[in-house]
């Protein structure tokens, strides 16, 4: 673990500034340069970006004073808990991952996890976690919010929080928010196919949520998927899901996988 960034003073990281997102470069020990060599690299180097960095900061705080007045809230009778609720076209989001106690878990058990992306799901558990007036959104309603965002291709990016998507190794996916959506990479559990171990999908690159709608027909899948040429379909259901990159995608999963769940308003 690197010592104090020289940018903002504040951020530790392995190899960028977890505050601020400065380069491994910028934790230089003082004592490798001389003191000339120092004040250039202060001057030509942290200078620049500590600037760059504080005008983003005190954007993102404007942004997040003007987004603040399209937001409203909802409590969760059940447990207590609010949420953060977004009106985007005609629909009305929860603009949080749930965290309903109902056979949910944290990613990796650790409910450190839990505080910033609540819980993940197997989708039977899903089905019935959203609170009354609320629900599981099915694909039809997912494209619909696709759609409003551009499409596949571009909707992850302008969905996706503005931070809170990064590499360990230093690569940002970070999105632009333009709706409230808030998308945050709450990683998962996911299993390609019968006969393999689960696989961990990590949080902070990948973000992953059922839909209510389920496979419809006998489809083919590839060996990836599945040693035989088709599956069972009850065993499968749909999930949208998000990495580093700007895209959206939906994906047929097996049930027992475990992702985020948004809610939807009736």
């Amino acid at each position: 673990m690197i010592e104090t960034c020289a940018v903002c003073k504040k951020g530790k990281g392995p190899k960028i500034c977890e505050e601020c997102g400065f380069s491994h470069n910028g934790f230089i020990n003082k004592s490798f340069l001389s003191p000339e060599d120092f004040e250039i690299w202060v001057k030509k180097v942290v200078k620049p970006y500590r600037k760059q960095w504080r005008a983003k900061k005190n954007e993102e705080k404007l942004w997040e004073q003007g987004m603040a007045e399209k937001y409203s809230t909802f409590t969760d009778y059940r447990d207590g808990k609010m949420y953060k609720t977004i009106k985007i076209g005609e629909q009305i989001w929860m603009a949080e991952n749930l965290a309903y106690v109902i056979g949910g878990k944290y990613y990796k058990d650790e409910p450190a996890y839990g505080k910033k992306y609540r819980l993940l799901y197997e989708w039977k558990d899903a089905m019935k976690a959203c609170p009354e007036g609320w629900h599981l959104p099915s694909n039809a309603e997912w494209k619909l919010l696709v759609d409003l965002a551009g499409g596949e291709k571009i909707a992850g990016k302008k969905l996706k929080a503005r931070s809170g998507w990064n590499h360990p190794d230093g690569e940002s996916g970070n999105g632009t928010d333009d709706f409230g959506f808030a998308a945050l990479p709450g990683g998962g559990e996911h299993q390609g196919y019968i006969g393999v171990g689960v696989e961990s999908l990590r949080a902070g690159c990948f973000g992953c949520w059922w839909s209510g709608s389920l496979c419809e027909e006998k489809i083919e899948l590839s060996y990836n998927w599945s040693g035989s040429s088709r599956e069972d379909i009850s065993k499968l259901a749909y999930s949208w899901e998000m990495n580093l990159h700007g895209n959206i995608s939906k994906k047929l999963r097996y049930k027992w996988n475990l992702f985020s769940v948004r809610c939807v308003k009736n």
